[in-house]
């Protein structure tokens, strides 16, 4: 615009193109554009016409001098009214954008409630059928006991008494299940961890697992004598307490459990680790679901409805504890009945940093 008004005034142009190039200058490059315009414009029309007219400023005529004021005074008010008109539309655009996103979180809100409500609603719906069964056969056991004693020998009394008991476990282990889900959630206590030998603690956790289980499964240890992990280990045992019930869940009598550990490093961290698995000859899972199973109080969509118990709180727990160490978990499974599933978890080493555990929170 300053190009051509030079270069024809004033034979065929008397600056009526300034207006439109300040106008679209403030419309496109706001404040900057708008002030770097009239700085230089000015400047280079004042040069300008000092050389036309062979004189400077305070010598140029009167009506030239009016002239010229008068025009710079309305184009940088052309300026800023199209600056400002720019501005309004700006700030009703990020207006409508900011309406638009408090809209959605208010949309994506009201989902997470509906799904919370639901989560909450089902996970009622489960401890109440959960705590029933064991509750039920407790009470009808410890009913025989009280109104028929006499009249049992031995070993039925020892029967009842032994499925009174075994209900009564199972009863306190959902309770544990939720209070340490809570806590887990909570997180409100340092996990304090130690080196110790992970294969004696995986025998000791196999020779107390219940007698009817150990019997009806072949489980074999593959775990290298020297391996040591620096964790809790109560953690570690209410983990491998976890797994291994899911599998029995859900693994067929009569087949393998195997249980192994190998030492290995993560390429993202260059850290070493004991990765620890079970293995069982379970139905596996399908893949499209593995990716929730950690999550609290969700079961497989085959388990909804079915015969098999449970609250969707243990392999959460398990998640928890994990991360509470310093170690990741995972599952490895196809979805192919007889295939089965691994369960995976890492344990730092003994001979890893250990102060990467402490900022860890559970308890």
């Amino acid at each position: 615009g300053l190009i051509v008004y030079m270069a024809t005034f004033p034979t065929t142009h008397n600056g009526n193109l300034i207006p439109l190039s300040v106008g679209l200058t403030a419309w496109m490059f706001k404040k900057k554009g708008l002030y770097t315009y009239i700085f230089i414009g000015s400047l280079t029309l004042l040069i300008y016409h000092t050389l036309r007219l062979g004189t400077w400023l305070w010598l140029w005529p009167l009506p030239f001098l009016f002239s010229f004021a008068s025009g710079a005074l309305i184009i940088s008010l052309e300026g800023l009214f199209v600056l400002t008109l720019r501005d309004l539309l700006d700030s009703a655009d990020a207006a409508r954008k900011k309406a638009l996103e408090a809209e959605k979180r208010i949309e994506a809100a009201y989902e997470q409630q509906l799904q919370l409500n639901q989560i909450k609603d089902q996970f009622l719906i489960s401890m109440n059928h959960e705590l029933r069964t064991p509750l039920t056969e407790l009470h009808a056991y410890l009913e025989l006991l009280y109104e028929r004693h006499d009249l049992l020998n031995s070993n039925m009394r020892t029967r009842y008494i032994t499925h009174a008991f075994q209900a009564s476990q199972e009863l306190q282990q959902l309770t544990y299940n939720v209070l340490d889900a809570m806590q887990a959630e909570g997180q409100d206590k340092t996990l304090m961890a130690e080196a110790f030998t992970l294969a004696n603690h995986v025998d000791d956790i196999v020779k107390h697992l219940n007698t009817d289980k150990v019997q009806n499964y072949t489980i074999q240890t593959t775990i290298p004598t020297h391996l040591k992990v620096f964790a809790n280990a109560q953690a570690v045992h209410q983990i491998l307490r976890n797994l291994l019930s899911n599998v029995f869940k859900y693994a067929p009598p009569q087949t393998r459990i195997l249980i192994d550990a190998a030492e290995t490093i993560t390429p993202e961290t260059h850290r070493e680790y004991i990765c620890i698995s079970i293995q069982d000859e379970g139905p596996g899972i399908p893949p499209d679901e593995i990716s929730l199973l950690f999550q609290q109080f969700v079961r497989l969509q085959r388990d909804v409805s079915g015969p098999i118990r449970g609250t969707g709180l243990g392999l959460y727990i398990c998640r928890k504890l994990v991360e509470a160490m310093g170690g990741s978990i995972w599952i490895e499974s196809d979805g192919t009945p007889g295939h089965g599933s691994r369960f995976r978890f890492t344990l730092p080493t003994a001979t890893t940093d250990h102060q990467i555990l402490t900022p860890h929170s559970y308890s």
